[in-house]
Formats: C-alpha cells, sequence, structure tokens
C-alpha cells in the first residue's frame, strides 16, 4: 500500500509544481484499489505523512524517484504536430485561387472558413489569391458590404494579391459573350426550366440554338 501511496503522490507533485493533493492522492489510490475503502481512516492518514515527505523533495528527486518506481507514470510530452492542408493533384503552374464574396450581404462563418482555405493554399503553393467581387446585380449590392468585407478578410488576416470589382467589367463580359454566340460557341435558351434541364442532362442541344443573333 504504501508503494502505491508514493508512486500516486509523486505523480501528482509532478503535475503540480512539486506540490501534491492528499485529496487526489486518495482518490487515486481507492480508484485503483477499491478494497482500501475499508481501510479509509487507516489510508487517509498514511497518505498524509507520505505526502508531506514527497512535498519536501523537488522536482528534479521526484521525478528521479518516479521514474525508478512507476516509470509508466511518467506523462511523455506529446509533439504537437502542425496540421497542414491536405495536397490537392495535378498542381502545375502558376497557381491562383479566388475569394469571391457577394456585396449584397455581410461575411457569416461559412464565407470566412472558404476564403481561408482559397487564401491558405494560394500561399501553400506559393500563388497568388484574387479578391473578387461578384456584384453583378446592382439591386443588392451596397457600399456598407464592401467596406465591412474587407474589414472582415484584414481580420482573418488574409492579405490578398488584387482585387476585382465585376461590375467594372460587364463590357467585357457582354463582348465575349456576344463572340461567343457568333462563334457558336454558345447560345441564349428561350425554352421554359423544365426543357432546358431535361436538355442539359441529356446533353441535348436545345432548339433555341438556331434561334437568329439579332432576334436575340
Amino acid at each position: 500500500m504504501e508503494q502505491d501511496i508514493r508512486k500516486y503522490a509523486l505523480h501528482n507533485a509532478l503535475k503540480f509544481e512539486g506540490k501534491a493533493n492528499p485529496g487526489s492522492v486518495i482518490g487515486q489510490l481507492f480508484s485503483n484499489n477499491p478494497e482500501l475503502k475499508k481501510k479509509a481512516g487507516e489510508v487517509s492518514k498514511k497518505v498524509q505523512e507520505i505526502v508531506t515527505k514527497v512535498n519536501k523533495m523537488s522536482l528534479e528527486e521526484q521525478k528521479k524517484e518516479l521514474k525508478k518506481i512507476a516509470p509508466e507514470l511518467l506523462e511523455k510530452k506529446k509533439e504537437k504536430k502542425k496540421k497542414e492542408l491536405p495536397e490537392l493533384k495535378n498542381v502545375k503552374g502558376k497557381f491562383v485561387t479566388r475569394i469571391p464574396p457577394e456585396p449584397s450581404k455581410f461575411m457569416h462563418l461559412g464565407h470566412a472558413a472558404s476564403f481561408l482555405i482559397n487564401y491558405l493554399y494560394a500561399k501553400k503553393y506559393h500563388g497568388k489569391s484574387v479578391l473578387r467581387f461578384d456584384d453583378t446585380n446592382p439591386e443588392k449590392a451596397k457600399k456598407e458590404y464592401y467596406e465591412s468585407i474587407e474589414k472582415d478578410l484584414e481580420w482573418l488576416k488574409i492579405n490578398y494579391d488584387s482585387k476585382i470589382i465585376a461590375s467594372e467589367h460587364m463590357e467585357e463580359f457582354y463582348s465575349y459573350a456576344v463572340k461567343l454566340i457568333e462563334d457558336n460557341e454558345a447560345y441564349v435558351c428561350f425554352c421554359e426550366q423544365e426543357k432546358m434541364r431535361n436538355f442539359r442532362d441529356k446533353s441535348q442541344i436545345s432548339p433555341s440554338l438556331n434561334f437568329p443573333l439579332r432576334n436575340a
């Protein structure tokens, strides 16, 4: 019994800067030796006696003795593994990620998580991250949201490399759209939504492909 009390006292002392707590030692002793509860008075007296002696020892002495009588109780410091983003397949050449908030609302945790992932991947692969405001719906975009989003990104320590405001490039989008239609690489579909979905699901061309561009 005394051997058990001593090892638990040493173990407890090392956890609390060299000072064991009698109550904790008794609790550990009873937990591992339930039959000793019948001798609670005797056990308590012996614990007090041994704890007093252990607490007079230096930390080095406590550690040395515990290593000798119960090395299994010595806690090994766990090395903290640095968490890394999983590798992406087929990463080649220039690596660019996009942070695409829509300035029609304030950011929430979901936005923060996805933006951080995009930004950290850009850093991981020594690439660039672009802040792109998807503000192509002028009825919803508001100045307060632009400002709030940029403040939130600053707080998240997301230091993007460049900023694009989509609404400033609408003429470019229109010109590319017209060129794609003229080259038969895209077309405006006038079908009902359900029909459009069916054509898309079956990878079929919509009758709208033959609709004259000048009438679109």
